[in-house]
């Protein structure tokens, strides 16, 4: 039997944290990403004005989480397989100003990276 430590550590920090609440996210794709319609959702307590600072924060942790000594993340994917579906992103409070975060397991990092960085251009126009 093997141990995947990395998610073992997840696993006990998330167990020692607090959630605080959740952020739906919804792309509904065109034939074009800069017209693309966003839809956000705020669950348990998220207020809306949060939201761009979550979102810049989970992308952040996805970003420097995949780069890990490269030089540029690989964000040349396909869009339609993660449009028209809400993905929630889940937050937790670790404490001293620190935040962990988890998502719809269906969707993968760099995939879950590129919605979050659409979203973000989005909620900054």
């Amino acid at each position: 039997m093997s141990i995947d430590f990395q998610k073992e550590k997840e696993r006990i920090e998330l167990k020692h944290s607090t959630y605080i609440g959740s952020i739906g996210i919804y792309m509904e794709f065109s034939e074009k990403i800069e017209d693309a319609f966003f839809k956000y959702y705020f669950y348990d307590g998220i207020r809306e004005e949060e939201a761009i600072n979550f979102i810049f924060s989970m992308f952040s942790s996805i970003v420097e989480e995949h780069l890990k000594g490269q030089k540029i993340l690989d964000i040349e994917r396909d869009l339609f397989q993660i449009c028209n579906t809400e993905y929630v992103f889940y937050i937790y409070d670790c404490g001293k100003g620190t935040f962990l975060f988890d998502w719809n397991p269906k969707l993968a990092d760099l995939d879950a990276a590129l919605l979050l960085y659409y979203a973000l251009k989005n909620l900054s126009q």
